[in-house]
């Protein structure tokens, strides 16, 4: 079984005019794009910029109605996290050659959901998982989001069991709101929510590889990647030499006070990575990582030396020889990056950042975008995908 491998394009701005303007300029583009007959879209991240919540509700009205007027519509996320400077808005589109790989949009959860077939390989996308109302607290938010995921789950036939891939915007994630008169941070109270639900939803052997991360708008957020092979395919945990298993992390560095019926504080259920193999191909799905070792921040205000330690990070979890002691059988390497994304706690410090990660990563596209770090030490933070 060889699994069909994608790629990714970001669409800027051609013109630095207000929103709309850019907006029109950038759907023109993915229009283009999307007219391509070689090629399918599977997913679109749309990284916008905002004045104010109404204003983001505005934009994300305007951006829907674009979509609307399509006839076939990749499922899509709007993400409050600011591109960098000058752009208000840009687009992190994932494509697959249409020869190696059938995408269907269509089906009961369409526009937010497709699925992938590629022989006997199937794999599933469900973007812009949120609770019906994305106005309450975050507590209600959290529990309610989860719900919300079973549901699709269960609409497009498969189970938690097969998510390989899980994104997490929370709202305001390093806040705290009073909880029966308790401090509990944002960050916190979903994972608690997601322990619970992973407790009742899944009992795969693994986590799920995930990035936990900011948005400046209310609420939670959840985009999914699942697959679904019937044999051929390994699904495999990847642990970084350097980092505890973030599942091991002590209550000393979680945030908050624990919720009164829990005991204690539930820390962040996700692998470092997960490695997808055949004999004939794989993929590293990388988690968002940062600047920690052990299970301690490094460089403390320091935003050049945690990008420098992040990428360390990053190429000792993904290194040949990490594979290779964790999954003898590896039969090929996942050598190049397919996409990046770099979160930055401080819009003016990406311009270093982007200094910093010029050449590391090859030729993929690499995203930049302004978002809270799931730590208030933490000032960077980095996503990828590798494949052969």
């Amino acid at each position: 079984m060889k699994l069909a491998q994608p790629f990714y394009k970001l669409v800027f701005p051609t013109n630095n005019g207000g929103f709309d303007e850019q907006w029109e300029s950038c759907f023109n583009e993915l229009t283009s794009l999307l007219s391509d007959a070689n090629t399918r879209a599977f997913r679109l991240h749309i990284f916008m910029n905002y004045d104010s919540n109404k204003d983001f509700k505005s934009r994300s009205a305007r951006i829907s109605q674009s979509f609307a007027a399509c006839s076939q519509c990749p499922p899509f996320s709007i993400i409050s996290q600011a591109p960098e400077h000058p752009y208000e808005v840009i687009i992190s589109a994932g494509f697959y050659n249409a020869k190696e790989a059938e995408v269907t949009y269509s089906g009961p959860l369409y526009p937010h959901a497709c699925s992938i077939k590629s022989g006997d390989y199937e794999e599933y996308w469900m973007l812009g998982v949120s609770p019906e109302s994305q106005d309450g607290a975050v507590t209600e938010s959290a529990s309610s989001i989860h719900d919300t995921l079973a549901a699709y789950c269960s609409q497009l036939g498969i189970t938690m069991n097969e998510v390989v891939r899980q994104w997490n915007y929370i709202g305001k994630i390093l806040d705290f709101t009073q909880v029966e008169g308790k401090p509990r941070q944002h960050y916190q109270v979903f994972n608690d929510a997601r322990k619970i639900f992973y407790q009742q939803a899944r009992n795969a052997p693994y986590y799920p590889a995930a990035t936990g991360i900011g948005k400046q708008t209310p609420g939670i957020l959840i985009d999914c990647m699942a697959v679904n092979a019937p044999g051929g395919l390994d699904i495999i945990p990847i642990h970084n030499p350097s980092q505890e298993d973030s599942y091991h992390y002590g209550q000393e560095v979680l945030k908050g006070v624990a919720d009164k019926a829990m005991g204690m504080k539930q820390p962040p259920l996700f692998e470092r990575a997960v490695l997808l193999a055949t004999t004939e191909s794989s993929r590293l799905l990388i988690s968002g990582t940062a600047a920690i070792k052990g299970q301690q921040t490094i460089a403390l205000g320091d935003v050049r030396r945690q990008t420098e330690v992040t990428i360390e990070n990053i190429n000792l979890l993904s290194a040949q020889r990490t594979l290779m002691t964790q999954y003898p059988t590896l039969a090929i390497y996942p050598e190049k990056y397919s996409y990046v994304w770099v979160y930055v706690a401080n819009r003016e410090d990406i311009p270093l950042v982007r200094s910093i990660c010029n050449g590391c990563f090859g030729d993929a596209p690499v995203n930049y975008v302004q978002a809270d770090v799931c730590r208030d030490d933490l000032l960077v933070e980095i996503e990828a995908e590798r494949i052969s």
